[in-house]
């Protein structure tokens, strides 16, 4: 954490407290002066900042497309988008080519507060220059693998309004996986900052988290290595208690719903069987991803943005099982919409 410590010694405590979960130790102590990185890559982090505010504080619409590639196949979402301080995000997905709307997708814009403490801490943040996306001067922001340098995520911030244009996602082999950009924008004037008020009221604190863990739920505090904990609720959805975590790194978010029962074998529409080690589990390419397992008296519906791999780790080291005859596959693949409508953390 002493880079961290550093960080916000250089850009400002109010840089990352804001994005620091209430029960994390920040310690401000005097620090060595900085080298040049380390004040450009405070400079970096001061662009995010800016960057996720202006998601929530700005008016804006435009077209937004994604495209996502895995090992074996590549897809492709666009998406009509607004945003109000009064409404939020309003995002349409727009049709396929063949006449049908897959996936979900996250405005570009879209950075929580919250994972800005996360990239900071498990990346090594650059300035990579300056370029123009949809006829707008944009700042390029680069966060590099702290081991090998290799670029892990990429930002296009708009100079005048802050916002993020343009992202990128590569795996940890150096290949982008993950692309989401405006093809079209029209910004209107800032206003308040209404954040705050966003939060939902079913958010679960240490003290409920431990209640649970007691209780028989598996909730890890961390998944693949760097994905970590950050928002956990308890939600329901057809009349059963559902646990919704989020994990990140600060790059890649990963929605994990769990629920009381056992997966049913029935065959659900756009889903194919797959093995995972010893284990079946159920996957949907799209973007994001969906896998649907059970273990341990659970059902396990994961939605992943993150690379292939990192997924794949997550979903090995939770509970699985056999398939039984019966069970919630069918109400679980029915519910995906649902389940996606909550990953937003700030509705």
């Amino acid at each position: 954490m002493t880079r961290l410590r550093l960080l916000l010694a250089v850009a400002g405590a109010g840089t990352l407290l804001a994005g620091t979960p209430a029960h994390a130790v920040v310690r401000t102590q005097p620090e060595p002066t900085p080298t040049g990185a380390q004040a450009g890559e405070a400079r970096a982090l001061e662009l995010l900042s800016a960057a996720s505010r202006a998601a929530r504080t700005r008016v804006y619409s435009g077209t937004q497309y994604v495209s996502t590639w895995r090992e074996d196949m590549a897809t492709s979402s666009v998406a009509e988008l607004s945003h109000t301080t009064a409404e939020g995000f309003v995002v349409r997905v727009l049709p396929t080519a063949g006449g049908e709307v897959d996936g979900t997708v996250t405005p570009a814009t879209d950075l929580d507060p919250r994972l800005l403490h996360l990239l900071a801490e498990h990346y090594v943040l650059t300035l990579a220059g300056d370029d123009t996306w949809v006829g707008r001067s944009v700042r390029v922001v680069e966060a590099r693998h702290p081991g090998d340098g290799l670029v892990s995520g990429r930002f296009w911030i708009d100079v005048t309004s802050s916002l993020v244009l343009r992202r990128e996602l590569f795996d940890r082999a150096g290949r982008l996986v993950r692309s989401s950009a405006f093809a079209t924008l029209e910004v209107g004037p800032a206003a308040l900052d209404v954040t705050s008020a966003r939060f939902a009221s079913d958010q679960l604190n240490p003290a409920g988290l431990d209640a649970l863990r007691h209780d028989g739920w598996q909730i890890p505090s961390s998944l693949a290595g760097d994905l970590e904990l950050f928002d956990a609720r308890m939600r329901t959805h057809d009349g059963q208690r559902v646990l919704h975590l989020s994990y990140s790194d600060g790059l890649s978010a990963l929605s994990l719903f769990v629920q009381r029962g056992r997966l049913g074998a029935a065959r659900v529409p756009g889903f194919t069987k797959q093995k995972l080690g010893r284990s079946a589990v159920w996957v949907r390419p799209s973007s994001p991803e969906r896998v649907v397992w059970g273990g341990g008296g659970r059902v396990f519906t994961l939605l992943s943005d993150a690379p292939p791999d990192a997924t794949r780790a997550a979903v090995t080291v939770l509970p699985h099982d056999k398939a039984q005859r019966t069970g919630v596959l069918a109400r679980i693949g029915r519910g995906l919409a649902r389940l996606a409508s909550w990953l937003n953390p700030f509705d």
